[in-house]
């Protein structure tokens, strides 16, 4: 590569590699060093667009994940369970999950019967390896099965566990020449496990009898049992989805004569928790936008984007959001009104005593407001955040485009400077043999002029 070879006169004395590296340096110093710079510039920008783009993204994702901009984001309650007998503890009775459906409500539960997985077992085999020379078909629970005659009872087991019937069959080893294949439904209720012999082949095995029953009941399916308010209510599962809105109750155990008592409540703390994490998202950016436009003082670099116009449009939409009225309300109109404030260091905060008592007194417009805010910044967000038409994504595009033409244009200066070099190493290298020619003449005219002088005398 030209420049890599040291060029040094030997006639001259002159280095001709630090002569052309001083005169291709100062050419770069004037065209590609600035370049470089102002690239980098354009680097410091994109890496604060980014981290920018990235808070405002994180406000826009928790309004949406969270469901801040829909009512119900904001359903959010707890419940207790309490039971007149000291002996009694109603979280080894019942287990409770609320979902959004839920509403505020007293119950009174009382649990009489448990449902039960249906466990059936065949009639003793003498081995569970040796081939049964049974064929044919038999269905389980709708799934047919094909049974061979090299089937053992272990292999059967296995074609029933393989069929994804939503049964589970296993083999009872009572002793080395008792063996019972069980079957045992994975899912509880009075209905159980649904069999069809084809062949006779559970008949003969012990499962059903003559009359297609079925034969060695280990555990009848059963339904679970319970009553709520006084009204009962059956379920083929101890899981009960559907009995009380936006509530599933899990059975664990019996508690007749003893009911339980279910309250449910609105959790405000944890909508009050919701709420403030968003507060602690936008001031996060409101804090990115303060540091950005600091000055530091003189000396110092001023930040990437400093006086950026979409820092302060997004800043302006922020403020515009809290202090904007909400129609239909007459009591809680704007954020601010519900405890949302701004402080004297220009973030914004929540009181969470103002906001639970606006809460208790007017829930309806409190949630007017709060899917409102979080609606109009989900929207504000998207316009800067959307990686298709966002303006920041349009902006990072834009300088990206930038840095690749600038170091497009830093190739091509550093191309031409490397055959400049080439061709001032071979012009000097031809003035170096100029030079040496110069002196050899010079030489050889001192030589004649001397011979001449001497012949003269």
């Amino acid at each position: 590569m030209a420049g890599n070879i040291s060029l040094t006169g030997l006639t001259s004395n002159i280095n001709w590699t630090n002569l052309i590296n001083d005169m291709l340096n100062a050419k770069k110093a004037s065209t590609i060093t600035p370049l470089e710079n102002k690239k980098s510039n354009y680097q410091a920008k994109l890496s604060a667009y980014q981290s920018f783009n990235s808070l405002l993204l994180s406000l826009k994702n928790y309004i949406e994940d969270n469901k801040l901009d829909k009512t119900s984001g904001y359903n959010i309650y707890k419940y207790n369970l309490t039971s007149s007998n000291t002996n009694i503890t109603p979280e080894d009775v019942i287990g409770i999950s609320l979902s959004t459906e839920a509403n505020i409500g007293n119950y009174s539960i009382e649990v009489t019967s448990l449902a039960q997985a249906e466990k059936i077992a065949s009639d003793a085999q003498t081995s569970k390896t040796t081939a049964l020379g049974l064929s044919g078909t038999i269905t389980v629970n709708s799934k047919e099965i094909a049974i061979e005659t090299e089937d053992t009872l272990q292999s059967i087991a296995s074609k029933i566990n393989s069929a994804s019937a939503g049964v589970t069959a296993s083999i009872l080893s009572i002793s080395d020449t008792e063996h019972r294949l069980t079957l045992e439904s994975q899912s509880e209720g009075a209905e159980g496990i649904s069999l069809i012999d084809g062949s006779n082949i559970l008949k003969t095995l012990g499962i059903l009898d003559g009359l297609d029953q079925k034969k060695n009941i280990i555990t009848a399916g059963a339904d679970a049992s319970l009553n709520i308010d006084g009204y009962t209510i059956s379920s083929s599962s101890n899981t009960v989805a559907n009995a009380i809105s936006g509530v599933t109750l899990t059975l664990k155990k019996t508690n007749t004569g003893e009911p339980i008592k279910l309250a449910i409540t609105e959790d405000q703390s944890a909508i009050s928790g919701k709420v403030s994490a968003m507060v602690s998202s936008i001031n996060s950016i409101l804090s990115y936008i303060k540091t950005q436009n600091t000055y530091s003082g003189e000396g110092s670099t001023s930040s990437p984007l400093m006086g950026d116009i979409n820092l302060q449009m997004v800043r302006n939409n922020i403020n515009d959001v809290v202090f904007q009225e909400v129609e239909g309300n007459s009591t809680y109109t704007t954020a601010s009104s519900i405890g949302l404030t701004f402080s004297k260091d220009g973030t914004l905060s929540l009181n969470t005593t103002t906001f639970s008592d606006a809460l208790s007194a007017n829930r309806t417009e409190v949630i007017n407001v709060l899917t409102q805010l979080g609606d109009t910044l989900k929207t504000n967000m998207n316009v800067y955040v959307n990686p298709f038409t966002g303006t920041l994504s349009q902006v990072e595009k834009s300088i990206n485009e930038t840095i690749t033409s600038i170091d497009k244009r830093i190739d091509e200066l550093n191309e031409r400077f490397d055959r400049q070099m080439v061709e001032l190493e071979k012009k000097y290298n031809s003035l170096e043999l100029l030079i040496s020619s110069s002196n050899l003449m010079k030489n050889w005219l001192t030589q004649q002029i001397d011979y001449m002088k001497k012949s003269n005398s």
